[in-house]
């Protein structure tokens, strides 16, 4: 067994995490360390990804008699769960991205049209953070300053009903 000590050096004074780890995994010198802890960073991700999984699309509620079905229900709900974390992530750590990178044209006209009610969507495409904040505001985010990002679950909500 292994034990490792980490501390957040760059984060609020406040909020800083001190992460201890215990793991099988040996852990021998400086870039071993680092390894196990970009491991346990992108445990994150994948707790978001079922979090999608299961309170977005609802995948345990499933009842399917065969389970190829059941299969071929996880591949396509494993595809829009992907999608809805990539926007997120796109939208909130590079927003200056153009919009048609995830998105055509008719689907952020649309956005912004349903938002907006308004007939005639911009003729200049937006950036990707300005989408993404269009979608959460259909969603009920109320992006204001203080308010932390939109998450992916809101995002979800609208990319689904969206899509039906």
């Amino acid at each position: 067994m292994y034990a490792l000590t980490a501390t957040e050096v760059d984060g609020p004074k406040q909020e800083s995490i001190d992460w201890k780890f215990l793991t099988t995994i040996p852990i021998h010198n400086s870039d071993d360390a680092k390894r196990m802890i970009a491991f346990y960073k992108s445990r994150w991700g994948i707790e978001v990804f079922f979090k999608v999984l299961k309170s977005g699309c609802n995948i345990e509620s499933t009842q399917f008699k065969f389970g190829n079905r059941f299969k071929a229900c996880i591949a396509v709900c494993a595809i829009v769960a992907w999608r809805v974390m990539m926007l997120t992530f796109l939208g909130r750590n590079i927003p200056g991205l153009k919009a048609s990178i995830l998105f055509e044209s008719f689907e952020w006209k649309g956005i912004y049209c349903r938002l907006f009610e308004s007939p005639k969507p911009p003729k200049e495409e937006p950036e990707l953070g300005t989408v993404l904040l269009w979608i959460a505001k259909l969603g009920g985010h109320l992006g204001r300053n203080s308010d932390s990002p939109p998450g992916p679950l809101i995002i979800f909500k609208v990319y689904i009903l969206g899509h039906r």
